[in-house]
């Protein structure tokens, strides 16, 4: 951590970015909430969603290209 001047963190920070990191690359849902050992999707949908709300007007704007190309 010294090394890449990484301040001070927690395994819950470290565990947010990592999460973050995947649902950046577009790592599918399911994935990531088995991986960071969530009982079911919502838990994963409730928290990360808040965190990245970027992420959700990505989607919509998505939904609404594939909605328009119809």
């Amino acid at each position: 951590m010294k090394k890449l001047d990484i301040k001070k963190t927690t395994f819950h920070g470290l565990r947010d970015t990592h999460a973050s990191f995947l649902f950046a690359q577009d790592i599918d849902i399911t994935y990531v909430s088995k991986r960071l050992g969530h009982i079911n999707i919502q838990t994963t949908q409730n928290y990360y969603l808040e965190l990245m709300p970027e992420k959700k007007h990505q989607q919509d704007a998505d939904a609404l290209n594939l909605l328009n190309a119809l």
